[in-house]
C-alpha cells in the first residue's frame, strides 16, 4: 500500500521521533482488570497497548483485538489458548467494539484481580530507535508488510508508535513545496498520529 521510495528529498533528513505517535498506552506486565478495561475504554483509537515492565523497559505488544478477546473471556478466571483467538464469523457483533457491553458480567471483585499478560503478547514486536531515520522506517514497512513500528528511546522505555498511515501521508509531495517545507494548512506534528481524529483519510 506504500509507494516504492519516499520522494521529497527533506524527509530523508526526518527521524521517527519527528513523526511517531507519543500519545502511548502503556500498561504493566501484571495488570488489574481495572486497568486493562479503562485502558480500552478511554483509548479507542489504539490498536496496540505497550505493555512495560520493570523500570519502564519494553515487553511486548498486546493487540487490541486480543485484549479485548481477554476481557470478554475473563482470563484471569479462564486461561486462553491460540486456539482462542482463531478469527470468528461472529466476533464483530460478541465484541461491540465501542459499546462494551461485555463490560457488563465483570463483578466489583474481579476489577481488583490481578494477572500476567505475558502469555498473550507479542514479546518481538518490530521496534526502532527514536533516532532511526524515517526511509529506514519506511522500507521496514514495505519489505516486512507491517502495520506499526514501536519506537523505544535509548534505554528500550517506548516513547511513540509510527502506522501506516504516518507514512502514506508523508509520501503526498503535494503537501511539500521545492524546498521541502510543508505547505499544507495543517502542521505535520498535528496530523502525523496513528490512528488519530487528525489524520487524513
Amino acid at each position: 500500500l506504500l509507494e516504492t521510495e519516499i520522494q521529497p528529498p527533506a524527509l530523508n533528513k526526518l527521524n521517527v521521533s519527528c513523526v511517531m505517535n507519543q500519545s502511548v498506552v502503556a500498561l504493566p506486565l501484571v495488570v488489574s482488570v481495572r486497568e486493562l478495561c479503562s485502558a480500552l475504554q478511554h483509548n479507542p483509537n489504539h490498536n496496540g497497548l505497550l505493555i512495560v515492565g520493570r523500570n519502564g523497559v519494553f515487553r511486548g505488544l498486546l493487540l487490541r483485538r486480543s485484549a479485548l478477546l481477554l476481557v470478554h473471556n475473563q482470563a484471569w478466571k479462564n486461561e486462553m489458548h491460540a486456539g482462542d483467538f482463531v478469527k470468528s464469523s461472529k466476533e464483530r457483533e460478541m465484541l461491540k467494539l465501542k459499546k462494551y457491553e461485555f463490560f457488563s458480567g465483570i463483578t466489583g471483585d474481579d476489577y481488583q484481580t490481578e494477572f500476567s499478560l505475558l502469555p498473550y503478547i507479542d514479546q518481538w514486536p518490530v521496534t526502532v530507535q527514536h533516532d532511526c531515520p524515517v526511509p529506514r522506517a519506511f522500507r521496514q514497512f514495505r519489505e516486512l508488510g507491517l502495520r506499526h513500528i514501536v519506537v523505544l528511546d535509548d534505554m528500550r522505555r517506548p516513547v511513540g508508535m509510527v502506522g501506516r498511515k504516518q507514512l502514506c501521508w508523508l509520501v503526498k509531495e503535494d503537501d511539500m513545496d521545492d524546498d521541502g517545507e510543508d505547505t499544507s494548512s495543517t502542521p505535520a506534528s498535528s496530523v502525523l498520529l496513528m490512528g488519530g481524529r487528525q489524520s487524513p483519510g
